[in-house]
């Protein structure tokens, strides 16, 4: 039977290391945060509790198995998990939290378990994945991102023409940000409309590439100039 020092203990160090991994995933603006990955911490080994000493407490004749409850949090969490997983376009989000959210409940298993040294390392080392890769993914992200500034001397529809145009050569649109020219410094006050295009390429694009995606850009009409940020790639039309 578990002294009830123990059984505060293993919660109190449940929702320590549950919050240390919510943390992270509350800075970096993800679904599920602190407060949803301290909790699934602390109901992880609350079951675990309950499977080991809380059947036992009862005096049950038969002795209980604490494997048998503690299973469903495993299968269980893949519904809370499930909801932090967003589809835009085809793009998925959130398949890294929901990730964390599945370990954290496992880190409370192992708590709630009495398994301290398995609930810690994991802890350290969920939280050395997800700084560490959370940093090279930005990189790759700054390498695979592009910015494109076009300017129009009207409002007319040819947004469908350049969705399509980075279809073809395989970007993908993350941010759409339409100005009055002449409130933004960087754009010539020339244009009456200006449209900031950030975009993600799905591979590793040459600057042929990119080049061709500012040519057939600058092609369509109503577009006055075009220009990539960070480079000094840029396409004016000739007026006559």
């Amino acid at each position: 039977m578990l002294t009830q020092f123990k059984v505060v203990k293993r919660l109190v160090l449940s929702a320590l290391l549950g919050g240390v991994i919510g943390y992270e995933r509350e800075i970096n603006n993800r679904p599920a945060g602190l407060r949803t990955h301290i909790l699934v911490s602390l109901g992880s080994t609350l079951i675990m509790l309950i499977s080991i000493d809380g059947f036992a407490q009862l005096n049950f004749a038969k002795p209980a198995d604490p494997a048998r409850l503690a299973a469903q949090v495993v299968s269980g969490i893949g519904f809370l998990g499930a909801g932090t997983i967003l589809r835009d376009g085809s793009n998925v989000r959130g398949l890294t939290t929901a990730a964390s959210l599945w370990v954290n409940a496992g880190i409370g298993l192992a708590i709630g378990a009495g398994y301290y040294i398995g609930g810690v390392l994991t802890t350290a080392m969920v939280l050395l994945t997800l700084m560490w890769t959370n940093v090279f993914s930005r990189r790759t992200e700054e390498n695979r991102s592009l910015s494109f500034n076009i300017l129009s001397d009207s409002e007319c529809g040819f947004m469908e023409q350049i969705e399509k145009i980075c279809q073809d050569h395989s970007l993908y649109i993350k941010d759409i940000h339409i100005f009055c020219a002449e409130d933004d410094s960087d754009i010539r006050k020339t244009s009456k409309l200006g449209v900031k295009i950030s975009v993600r390429a799905s591979k590793m694009n040459s600057i042929e590439d990119v080049n061709l995606v500012l040519e057939e850009i600058s092609e369509i009409d109503g577009v006055l100039e075009v220009y990539v940020n960070n480079t000094n790639m840029y396409r004016k039309k000739e007026t006559i």
